[in-house]
């Protein structure tokens, strides 16, 4: 009988031990639960506090942000509203400038050149007295042509001459 007793007392000893590190680890459990609750609350405050600064510097620069399709399409709206403004400015101030050069030159002609645009007139006129130099010409202006579109294409070569460096003209170009 001594015998069951100790064992009764023994697994009741054994028993009391598990359920008291049970007991702690439930203990750390809560603690553990507590510091993430008190972390999202603080999270939260800090969000509020974030979003009551955006909206105070909203109403300051009297911006009202919303969100959906349809504030989607009013801002599509308001852009396009904007670029239809914009070109019809750049509109205006054109008929402006044409008015101005029409008065300002006496023949009232002026021409625009495009930037990268080879003009074939020099080239004509250079090949103009006898006719066969017309397709000389045209193929000269080709080449330059082709040459200056090519961004690789540089017109000068840089040579070492007895110690002096020296920019150089293509020949293949002139000739």
């Amino acid at each position: 009988m001594e015998n069951d007793n100790m064992e009764e007392w023994e697994s009741a000893y054994y028993l009391s031990k598990k359920l008291s590190r049970l007991y702690e680890a439930n203990c750390e459990e809560k603690k553990k639960v507590q510091d993430i609750s008190k972390e999202n609350a603080k999270l939260k405050q800090r969000i509020k506090d974030l979003e009551n600064e955006l909206k105070g510097k909203q109403k300051r620069n009297k911006v009202v942000v919303k969100e959906g399709p349809e504030a989607d399409k009013k801002l599509i709206g308001v852009r396009i509203a904007n670029e239809n403004k914009s070109e019809h400015e750049l509109n205006v101030i054109r008929t402006l400038f044409i008015k101005y050069f029409e008065s300002v030159l006496p023949s009232g002609h002026f021409g625009v050149k495009r930037i990268g645009e080879l003009d074939y007139k020099p080239f004509d006129e250079a090949m103009k007295f006898p006719k066969d130099n017309q397709n000389e010409a045209l193929k000269k202006w080709k080449l330059w042509r082709k040459c200056l579109r090519d961004p690789l294409w540089k017109p000068f070569k840089v040579v070492n001459i007895q110690g002096n460096l020296r920019k150089l003209l293509m020949r293949m170009i002139i000739s």
